[in-house]
């Protein structure tokens, strides 16, 4: 489920391009974006977009080549520029989801959720 959720997020700051400033309707609480910044790195978001990005530029190649020689060479050519600039844009991304977190959830509701990021043993 949370694999789904930061795919969900990945993908739509993918397609939308570079992040513009926005003046927020109310300001966010510093102690909120930490609690916000913990659990990101506790559910390692980065680490997971970063395992996205092959996986979600090899999806888009049949959409946008579509059996055309030409375009898939040129899509080829292009796939490790593209995924080098979305690999640097992960921290930008990280704090975009942090301030989205940190506008809609308390600090103690934060912190309640880092317990479900530990990686449990498998069981046999």
């Amino acid at each position: 489920m949370r694999s789904l959720i930061v795919a969900a997020i990945a993908a739509a700051l993918f397609a939308a391009g570079p992040v513009r400033a926005q003046t927020p309707a109310t300001s966010i609480a510093p102690e909120n974006l930490a609690a916000a910044r913990d659990l990101l790195r506790a559910m390692k978001a980065a680490d997971q977009y970063k395992a996205m990005v092959p996986t979600l530029l090899a999806n888009l190649k049949p959409t946008i080549v579509q059996n055309r020689r030409e375009v898939e060479k040129q899509y080829d050519a292009m796939m490790p520029t593209l995924q080098q600039h979305e690999t640097q844009r992960v921290d930008e991304l990280t704090e975009a989801v942090a301030a989205i977190y940190a506008r809609y959830f308390t600090v103690d509701e934060l912190h309640d959720t880092l317990p479900f990021t530990e990686r449990r043993p498998a069981r046999n």
